[in-house]
């Protein structure tokens, strides 16, 4: 189960990385993300989701994380982009495409902060 656990957060920081860039480049062309950029998003908060849900068995049956941080970086990683994409919301496209910029990129470090406090 630590395994899986480990590997849907390399699967979290890949596709926060390709959210990253995509955003990156909404910004540089002032436009907001269509259908392939949402659903790329909402895969990118699935997997934070899912590895958080792995997680909980081995917090409940084992010694838990190194680091207690660990656990409010899961939550900081499963909570950014839906709170980007509400702070987003009803913003003119190139803001939007900021705010979506900044969550992704908050998303990477904590996603880091995980690998690191596990």
């Amino acid at each position: 189960m630590t395994e899986l656990h480990r590997l849907l957060g390399q699967l979290v920081l890949v596709l926060a990385v390709l959210s990253a860039v995509w955003s990156a480049v909404l910004v540089v062309r002032g436009r907001r993300g269509g259908p392939l950029f949402i659903v790329n998003l909402g895969w990118t908060v699935a997997a934070a989701l899912l590895s958080a849900l792995v997680g909980v068995p081995l917090l409940a049956g084992g010694p838990g994380p190194s680091d207690p941080l660990h656990l409010l970086y899961g939550a900081l990683a499963v909570a950014a982009l839906p709170g980007a994409a509400l702070v987003a919301l009803g913003r003119p496209p190139r803001e939007r495409a900021i705010v979506m910029l900044i969550g992704t990129v908050v998303l990477l470090i904590v996603v880091l902060r995980l690998f690191q406090t596990g």
